[in-house]
Protein backbone atom coordinates (compact mmCIF):
# COMPACT_ATOMS: atom_id res chain seq x y z
CA UNK A 1 0.00 0.00 0.00
CA UNK A 2 1.67 3.52 -1.11
CA UNK A 3 2.14 5.76 1.46
CA UNK A 4 -0.66 8.51 -0.04
CA UNK A 5 -2.85 5.51 0.76
CA UNK A 6 -2.02 4.85 4.10
CA UNK A 7 -2.16 8.33 5.47
CA UNK A 8 -5.51 8.97 3.85
CA UNK A 9 -6.78 6.00 5.17
CA UNK A 10 -5.48 6.93 8.68
CA UNK A 11 -6.63 9.90 8.92
CA UNK A 12 -10.01 9.30 7.74
CA UNK A 13 -10.07 6.11 10.41
CA UNK A 14 -8.72 8.60 13.24
CA UNK A 15 -11.73 11.52 12.44
CA UNK A 16 -14.55 9.07 11.09
CA UNK A 17 -16.48 11.71 9.46
CA UNK A 18 -18.19 11.22 6.37
CA UNK A 19 -20.24 13.67 4.54
CA UNK A 20 -22.74 14.10 1.88
CA UNK A 21 -22.25 17.14 -0.26
CA UNK A 22 -25.40 17.93 -2.07
CA UNK A 23 -23.82 21.28 -3.96
CA UNK A 24 -21.03 23.66 -4.37
CA UNK A 25 -19.06 24.66 -1.26
CA UNK A 26 -18.89 28.31 -2.52
CA UNK A 27 -18.91 30.28 -4.87
CA UNK A 28 -16.05 31.08 -7.41
CA UNK A 29 -14.70 34.40 -7.61
CA UNK A 30 -13.52 34.55 -11.56
CA UNK A 31 -9.82 36.06 -12.04
CA UNK A 32 -9.38 40.10 -11.45
CA UNK A 33 -8.60 41.34 -15.25
CA UNK A 34 -6.49 44.25 -15.13
CA UNK A 35 -8.41 47.21 -17.63
CA UNK A 36 -6.41 50.10 -18.51
CA UNK A 37 -8.30 52.26 -20.45
CA UNK A 38 -5.46 54.88 -21.39
CA UNK A 39 -3.44 52.05 -23.11
CA UNK A 40 -5.95 51.72 -25.96
CA UNK A 41 -6.61 53.70 -29.13
CA UNK A 42 -10.26 53.65 -29.89
CA UNK A 43 -10.81 52.25 -33.46
CA UNK A 44 -13.98 51.38 -35.77
CA UNK A 45 -15.14 47.78 -36.28
CA UNK A 46 -12.11 46.15 -38.25
CA UNK A 47 -13.98 44.36 -41.58
CA UNK A 48 -10.93 42.17 -43.80
CA UNK A 49 -12.18 40.08 -46.34
CA UNK A 50 -8.78 40.05 -48.47
CA UNK A 51 -5.56 40.57 -48.34
CA UNK A 52 -5.26 43.81 -49.45
CA UNK A 53 -7.44 45.29 -46.22
CA UNK A 54 -4.58 44.64 -44.22
CA UNK A 55 -2.92 47.53 -46.12
CA UNK A 56 -5.43 49.29 -46.70
CA UNK A 57 -5.59 49.62 -42.40
CA UNK A 58 -2.08 50.15 -43.31
CA UNK A 59 -1.64 47.88 -40.00
CA UNK A 60 2.07 47.09 -39.19
CA UNK A 61 3.85 44.19 -40.81
CA UNK A 62 3.92 42.93 -43.79
CA UNK A 63 1.96 40.05 -43.42
CA UNK A 64 5.04 37.33 -43.56
CA UNK A 65 5.29 34.65 -40.85
CA UNK A 66 8.92 36.60 -39.45
CA UNK A 67 6.61 40.01 -40.09
CA UNK A 68 2.86 39.55 -39.37
CA UNK A 69 0.55 42.24 -39.17
CA UNK A 70 -0.31 43.42 -36.09
CA UNK A 71 -3.78 44.30 -35.16
CA UNK A 72 -2.95 45.70 -31.74
CA UNK A 73 -3.66 48.45 -28.60
CA UNK A 74 -7.25 49.30 -30.21
CA UNK A 75 -10.66 49.56 -28.35
CA UNK A 76 -13.62 48.53 -30.70
CA UNK A 77 -17.36 48.65 -29.50
CA UNK A 78 -19.39 47.49 -32.41
CA UNK A 79 -23.22 46.39 -32.39
CA UNK A 80 -21.79 44.07 -34.53
CA UNK A 81 -18.22 42.13 -35.34
CA UNK A 82 -15.72 44.10 -33.49
CA UNK A 83 -12.56 42.09 -35.42
CA UNK A 84 -14.13 39.93 -38.68
CA UNK A 85 -11.51 38.51 -40.88
CA UNK A 86 -12.14 36.43 -43.82
CA UNK A 87 -10.63 34.75 -46.75
CA UNK A 88 -6.84 35.97 -46.38
CA UNK A 89 -3.58 34.40 -47.14
CA UNK A 90 -1.47 36.87 -45.19
CA UNK A 91 -0.12 36.42 -41.08
CA UNK A 92 -1.69 38.10 -38.42
CA UNK A 93 -1.61 38.85 -34.87
CA UNK A 94 -4.59 39.99 -32.60
CA UNK A 95 -2.84 41.46 -29.50
CA UNK A 96 -3.73 43.54 -26.39
CA UNK A 97 -7.09 45.04 -27.61
CA UNK A 98 -10.45 45.49 -25.80
CA UNK A 99 -13.64 43.97 -27.77
CA UNK A 100 -16.56 44.82 -27.26
CA UNK A 101 -19.58 43.81 -29.69
CA UNK A 102 -23.54 42.83 -29.47
CA UNK A 103 -22.28 39.94 -32.55
CA UNK A 104 -19.01 38.79 -32.14
CA UNK A 105 -15.61 40.39 -30.81
CA UNK A 106 -13.29 37.94 -33.29
CA UNK A 107 -15.21 36.60 -36.06
CA UNK A 108 -12.27 34.52 -38.69
CA UNK A 109 -13.37 31.97 -41.15
CA UNK A 110 -11.50 30.37 -44.32
CA UNK A 111 -8.42 31.88 -43.94
CA UNK A 112 -5.14 29.76 -44.57
CA UNK A 113 -3.71 27.29 -42.14
CA UNK A 114 -0.81 28.68 -39.96
CA UNK A 115 -1.17 32.40 -39.92
CA UNK A 116 -3.61 33.29 -36.63
CA UNK A 117 -2.71 34.20 -33.15
CA UNK A 118 -5.05 35.93 -30.89
CA UNK A 119 -3.17 36.86 -27.80
CA UNK A 120 -3.98 39.07 -24.56
CA UNK A 121 -6.92 40.45 -25.66
CA UNK A 122 -9.77 41.42 -23.01
CA UNK A 123 -13.20 40.43 -24.76
CA UNK A 124 -16.77 41.09 -23.51
CA UNK A 125 -17.87 39.35 -26.42
CA UNK A 126 -17.40 36.09 -28.10
CA UNK A 127 -14.36 34.26 -29.96
CA UNK A 128 -15.30 32.44 -32.93
CA UNK A 129 -13.04 30.66 -35.64
CA UNK A 130 -14.45 28.34 -38.91
CA UNK A 131 -12.39 26.22 -41.15
CA UNK A 132 -8.63 28.04 -40.34
CA UNK A 133 -6.52 25.82 -39.36
CA UNK A 134 -3.38 26.42 -36.64
CA UNK A 135 -4.63 28.83 -35.14
CA UNK A 136 -3.11 29.80 -31.43
CA UNK A 137 -5.45 31.48 -28.97
CA UNK A 138 -3.22 32.72 -25.88
CA UNK A 139 -3.91 34.71 -22.38
CA UNK A 140 -7.64 36.06 -23.82
CA UNK A 141 -10.11 37.38 -20.72
CA UNK A 142 -13.41 36.68 -22.22
CA UNK A 143 -15.66 38.45 -19.72
CA UNK A 144 -19.03 39.18 -20.19
CA UNK A 145 -21.09 36.09 -18.43
CA UNK A 146 -24.11 35.13 -20.87
CA UNK A 147 -22.53 36.33 -24.11
CA UNK A 148 -18.32 35.26 -23.39
CA UNK A 149 -16.72 32.50 -24.76
CA UNK A 150 -15.21 31.11 -27.76
CA UNK A 151 -15.93 28.09 -30.58
CA UNK A 152 -13.77 26.77 -32.68
CA UNK A 153 -15.35 24.68 -35.73
CA UNK A 154 -13.56 22.93 -38.71
CA UNK A 155 -10.38 24.20 -37.10
CA UNK A 156 -7.43 21.77 -36.68
CA UNK A 157 -4.21 21.62 -35.10
CA UNK A 158 -4.84 24.96 -33.25
CA UNK A 159 -3.95 25.64 -29.90
CA UNK A 160 -5.93 27.38 -26.99
CA UNK A 161 -3.80 28.19 -24.08
CA UNK A 162 -3.66 30.22 -21.10
CA UNK A 163 -7.56 31.93 -21.61
CA UNK A 164 -9.63 33.11 -18.85
CA UNK A 165 -13.61 32.75 -19.34
CA UNK A 166 -16.14 33.96 -17.11
CA UNK A 167 -18.51 31.81 -19.00
CA UNK A 168 -22.35 31.76 -17.94
CA UNK A 169 -23.78 31.17 -21.57
CA UNK A 170 -24.77 28.01 -23.50
CA UNK A 171 -20.68 27.11 -24.47
CA UNK A 172 -17.94 28.52 -22.64
CA UNK A 173 -15.73 27.23 -25.30
CA UNK A 174 -16.61 24.21 -27.88
CA UNK A 175 -13.65 22.94 -30.37
CA UNK A 176 -14.66 20.96 -33.28
CA UNK A 177 -11.62 19.93 -34.96
CA UNK A 178 -9.00 17.03 -34.72
CA UNK A 179 -4.95 16.95 -32.88
CA UNK A 180 -5.92 20.35 -30.99
CA UNK A 181 -3.83 21.62 -27.80
CA UNK A 182 -6.43 22.57 -25.04
CA UNK A 183 -4.53 23.55 -22.35
CA UNK A 184 -3.96 26.27 -18.53
CA UNK A 185 -7.53 27.58 -19.34
CA UNK A 186 -9.47 28.64 -16.70
CA UNK A 187 -13.77 28.20 -17.09
CA UNK A 188 -15.70 30.01 -14.44
CA UNK A 189 -19.40 30.66 -13.46
CA UNK A 190 -20.83 32.56 -10.64
CA UNK A 191 -23.47 29.73 -10.33
CA UNK A 192 -24.51 26.64 -12.39
CA UNK A 193 -26.85 27.40 -15.20
CA UNK A 194 -29.32 25.05 -16.44
CA UNK A 195 -27.50 23.46 -19.50
CA UNK A 196 -23.91 25.66 -19.71
CA UNK A 197 -20.97 23.60 -20.32
CA UNK A 198 -17.60 24.59 -19.39
CA UNK A 199 -15.55 23.07 -22.48
CA UNK A 200 -17.08 20.86 -25.08
CA UNK A 201 -15.02 19.20 -27.53
CA UNK A 202 -15.38 16.63 -30.73
CA UNK A 203 -12.48 15.02 -32.41
CA UNK A 204 -9.91 12.96 -32.50
CA UNK A 205 -5.64 12.80 -31.07
CA UNK A 206 -6.41 16.19 -28.87
CA UNK A 207 -4.98 17.20 -25.57
CA UNK A 208 -7.27 18.47 -22.71
CA UNK A 209 -5.01 18.93 -19.82
CA UNK A 210 -3.84 21.47 -16.95
CA UNK A 211 -7.31 23.20 -17.02
CA UNK A 212 -9.72 24.66 -14.38
CA UNK A 213 -13.30 24.46 -14.65
CA UNK A 214 -15.72 25.33 -11.93
CA UNK A 215 -19.39 26.25 -11.30
CA UNK A 216 -20.96 24.84 -14.77
CA UNK A 217 -23.58 22.00 -15.77
CA UNK A 218 -21.46 19.63 -17.53
CA UNK A 219 -17.89 20.80 -16.67
CA UNK A 220 -16.35 18.68 -20.14
CA UNK A 221 -18.80 17.65 -22.94
CA UNK A 222 -17.14 15.22 -24.48
CA UNK A 223 -19.60 14.01 -27.64
CA UNK A 224 -17.72 11.39 -30.08
CA UNK A 225 -14.29 11.46 -31.33
CA UNK A 226 -11.31 8.56 -30.52
CA UNK A 227 -7.61 8.60 -29.05
CA UNK A 228 -7.71 11.82 -26.89
CA UNK A 229 -5.81 12.27 -23.78
CA UNK A 230 -8.08 14.17 -21.04
CA UNK A 231 -5.68 15.11 -18.25
CA UNK A 232 -4.65 17.08 -15.08
CA UNK A 233 -7.75 19.17 -15.19
CA UNK A 234 -9.44 20.56 -12.00
CA UNK A 235 -13.18 20.03 -12.38
CA UNK A 236 -15.36 21.03 -9.56
CA UNK A 237 -18.68 22.31 -8.07
CA UNK A 238 -20.31 21.39 -11.53
CA UNK A 239 -23.80 18.85 -11.90
CA UNK A 240 -21.74 16.30 -13.87
CA UNK A 241 -17.62 17.07 -14.45
CA UNK A 242 -17.34 15.04 -17.12
CA UNK A 243 -19.77 13.99 -20.00
CA UNK A 244 -18.79 11.47 -22.68
CA UNK A 245 -21.14 9.86 -25.30
CA UNK A 246 -19.42 7.55 -28.16
CA UNK A 247 -15.68 8.39 -27.36
CA UNK A 248 -12.89 5.41 -27.85
CA UNK A 249 -9.68 4.55 -27.24
CA UNK A 250 -9.30 7.84 -24.68
CA UNK A 251 -7.34 7.60 -21.67
CA UNK A 252 -8.55 10.28 -18.82
CA UNK A 253 -5.73 10.60 -16.53
CA UNK A 254 -4.75 12.50 -13.07
CA UNK A 255 -8.01 14.34 -13.04
CA UNK A 256 -9.16 16.07 -9.62
CA UNK A 257 -12.46 15.91 -9.77
CA UNK A 258 -14.47 17.47 -6.72
CA UNK A 259 -17.79 18.55 -5.44
CA UNK A 260 -19.81 17.39 -8.95
CA UNK A 261 -23.27 16.61 -7.56
CA UNK A 262 -24.54 14.29 -9.86
CA UNK A 263 -22.01 12.29 -11.46
CA UNK A 264 -17.89 12.94 -12.01
CA UNK A 265 -17.64 11.03 -14.74
CA UNK A 266 -20.74 10.00 -16.99
CA UNK A 267 -19.46 7.24 -19.60
CA UNK A 268 -22.67 6.60 -22.27
CA UNK A 269 -22.23 3.92 -25.27
CA UNK A 270 -17.79 4.81 -24.72
CA UNK A 271 -15.77 1.66 -25.06
CA UNK A 272 -11.95 1.01 -24.79
CA UNK A 273 -11.32 4.24 -22.56
CA UNK A 274 -8.93 4.17 -19.78
CA UNK A 275 -10.08 6.03 -16.31
CA UNK A 276 -6.62 6.16 -14.66
CA UNK A 277 -4.95 7.43 -11.49
CA UNK A 278 -7.90 10.36 -10.67
CA UNK A 279 -8.98 11.32 -7.55
CA UNK A 280 -12.79 11.50 -6.81
CA UNK A 281 -14.01 13.51 -3.84
CA UNK A 282 -17.66 14.74 -2.62
CA UNK A 283 -18.85 13.76 -5.68
CA UNK A 284 -22.54 11.82 -5.66
CA UNK A 285 -21.84 8.97 -8.23
CA UNK A 286 -18.58 9.52 -8.87
CA UNK A 287 -18.02 7.33 -12.35
CA UNK A 288 -20.90 5.84 -14.17
CA UNK A 289 -20.29 3.47 -17.16
CA UNK A 290 -23.66 3.63 -18.94
CA UNK A 291 -24.51 1.61 -22.00
CA UNK A 292 -20.53 1.00 -22.17
CA UNK A 293 -17.77 -1.80 -22.50
CA UNK A 294 -14.58 -2.55 -22.32
CA UNK A 295 -13.42 0.31 -20.22
CA UNK A 296 -10.52 0.46 -17.32
CA UNK A 297 -11.07 2.09 -14.28
CA UNK A 298 -7.79 1.89 -12.72
CA UNK A 299 -5.83 3.37 -10.13
CA UNK A 300 -8.02 5.90 -9.12
CA UNK A 301 -8.71 7.08 -5.13
CA UNK A 302 -12.24 7.57 -4.17
CA UNK A 303 -12.73 9.45 -0.84
CA UNK A 304 -16.01 10.80 0.52
CA UNK A 305 -18.59 10.32 -2.45
CA UNK A 306 -22.29 8.37 -1.97
CA UNK A 307 -20.89 5.70 -4.46
CA UNK A 308 -17.66 5.03 -6.03
CA UNK A 309 -18.26 3.55 -9.19
CA UNK A 310 -21.44 2.24 -11.04
CA UNK A 311 -21.59 0.12 -13.98
CA UNK A 312 -25.18 0.15 -15.62
CA UNK A 313 -27.15 -0.47 -18.70
CA UNK A 314 -30.07 1.38 -20.08
CA UNK A 315 -33.56 0.32 -20.91
CA UNK A 316 -33.53 -3.56 -22.79
CA UNK A 317 -35.65 -3.83 -25.43
CA UNK A 318 -35.05 -0.34 -27.00
CA UNK A 319 -33.81 0.37 -30.20
CA UNK A 320 -30.90 2.30 -28.48
CA UNK A 321 -30.02 -0.07 -25.86
CA UNK A 322 -26.64 -0.92 -25.56
CA UNK A 323 -25.66 -3.47 -22.69
CA UNK A 324 -22.73 -2.75 -20.31
CA UNK A 325 -19.94 -5.30 -20.74
CA UNK A 326 -16.52 -6.50 -19.85
CA UNK A 327 -15.47 -3.42 -17.61
CA UNK A 328 -13.23 -3.51 -15.54
CA UNK A 329 -12.37 -2.10 -12.24
CA UNK A 330 -8.80 -2.40 -10.20
CA UNK A 331 -5.95 -1.38 -8.24
CA UNK A 332 -8.35 1.33 -6.57
CA UNK A 333 -8.63 2.82 -3.33
CA UNK A 334 -12.56 2.82 -2.00
CA UNK A 335 -12.72 5.24 1.21
CA UNK A 336 -15.48 6.28 3.21
CA UNK A 337 -18.00 6.49 0.38
CA UNK A 338 -21.59 6.94 1.69
CA UNK A 339 -23.24 3.67 -0.19
CA UNK A 340 -20.79 1.42 -1.77
CA UNK A 341 -17.65 1.90 -3.01
CA UNK A 342 -18.63 -0.44 -6.67
CA UNK A 343 -22.39 -1.10 -8.09
CA UNK A 344 -22.74 -3.41 -10.29
CA UNK A 345 -25.98 -3.36 -11.56
CA UNK A 346 -28.89 -5.28 -12.94
CA UNK A 347 -28.08 -6.75 -16.48
CA UNK A 348 -24.69 -5.35 -16.52
CA UNK A 349 -21.73 -8.49 -17.78
CA UNK A 350 -18.70 -9.85 -17.42
CA UNK A 351 -17.71 -6.66 -15.32
CA UNK A 352 -14.43 -7.73 -13.42
CA UNK A 353 -13.84 -6.14 -10.12
CA UNK A 354 -10.42 -7.12 -8.33
CA UNK A 355 -7.27 -5.67 -6.57
CA UNK A 356 -9.57 -2.90 -5.22
CA UNK A 357 -8.94 -1.36 -1.64
CA UNK A 358 -12.77 -0.91 0.18
CA UNK A 359 -12.13 1.32 3.80
CA UNK A 360 -15.52 1.85 5.41
CA UNK A 361 -17.76 2.05 2.73
CA UNK A 362 -21.28 1.42 3.38
CA UNK A 363 -20.82 1.54 7.36
CA UNK A 364 -24.39 1.12 8.16
CA UNK A 365 -24.82 -2.11 5.36
CA UNK A 366 -23.68 -5.20 5.36
CA UNK A 367 -21.26 -5.30 2.39
CA UNK A 368 -19.17 -2.57 0.44
CA UNK A 369 -19.67 -3.50 -2.80
CA UNK A 370 -23.63 -4.88 -5.02
CA UNK A 371 -23.83 -6.66 -7.57
CA UNK A 372 -27.06 -7.65 -9.58
CA UNK A 373 -25.55 -8.10 -12.90
CA UNK A 374 -24.95 -11.24 -15.02
CA UNK A 375 -21.32 -13.24 -15.00
CA UNK A 376 -19.10 -11.04 -12.52
CA UNK A 377 -16.35 -11.88 -11.47
CA UNK A 378 -14.48 -10.12 -8.15
CA UNK A 379 -11.44 -11.82 -8.14
CA UNK A 380 -8.36 -12.34 -10.94
CA UNK A 381 -7.38 -15.99 -12.17
CA UNK A 382 -9.03 -17.49 -9.24
CA UNK A 383 -6.79 -16.53 -6.51
CA UNK A 384 -6.71 -12.96 -6.00
CA UNK A 385 -9.37 -11.16 -4.50
CA UNK A 386 -9.99 -7.47 -3.51
CA UNK A 387 -9.09 -5.86 -0.02
CA UNK A 388 -12.21 -5.28 2.19
CA UNK A 389 -11.47 -3.63 6.11
CA UNK A 390 -14.69 -5.46 7.66
CA UNK A 391 -13.46 -9.53 5.95
CA UNK A 392 -12.85 -12.02 8.87
CA UNK A 393 -12.21 -15.15 7.30
CA UNK A 394 -14.15 -17.08 4.34
CA UNK A 395 -15.75 -15.69 0.97
CA UNK A 396 -16.57 -11.96 1.22
CA UNK A 397 -20.11 -11.70 0.34
CA UNK A 398 -21.83 -9.10 -2.19
CA UNK A 399 -24.83 -7.08 -1.93
CA UNK A 400 -27.34 -7.73 -4.64
CA UNK A 401 -29.30 -10.44 -6.08
CA UNK A 402 -26.36 -12.05 -7.97
CA UNK A 403 -24.95 -13.73 -5.25
CA UNK A 404 -21.86 -12.90 -5.91
CA UNK A 405 -18.92 -13.41 -3.16
CA UNK A 406 -15.33 -12.71 -3.43
CA UNK A 407 -13.76 -15.69 -2.83
CA UNK A 408 -10.43 -14.54 -2.13
CA UNK A 409 -10.25 -11.45 0.20
CA UNK A 410 -6.90 -10.36 0.66
CA UNK A 411 -5.20 -9.73 3.50
CA UNK A 412 -3.40 -6.86 2.85
CA UNK A 413 -4.44 -4.08 0.80
CA UNK A 414 -2.90 -3.78 -2.59
CA UNK A 415 -3.30 0.04 -2.95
Amino acid sequence: MNIFATTLVISIMIFGVVWIIVGPEMETEPPIIVDIPEKYTPHEPIIIKNDQNFTDYCFPGNGTEVDPFLIEGYHINSSVDAIQITQTTKHFVIRNCKLEAERRGIYITFVAQKTVKIENNIVASYILIGNSHFVEIQDNSLIKGESSGMGLIGSDHSIIRNNSILGEGFFAMSVYGDYCLIENNSVYSSKIIYLNVGIAFQGTGTIIRNNTIENQYWGLYLTGGNSNLITNNSIKGCLEGVYAQTIFLTNITNNFLFNNTLKGIHFSKCGSNDIYFNHFEKNNLSVEIYESYFNDIANNTFLLNYIGVEIRVGFPGTISYVPSSNNTVKYNLFAHNTLYGVKNSIYSRYSKIYLNSFYSNNIFGTSQAYDNGFFGEWYYFGTLGNYWDDWTVGEYVIDGNSNSTDAYPLSEPPV
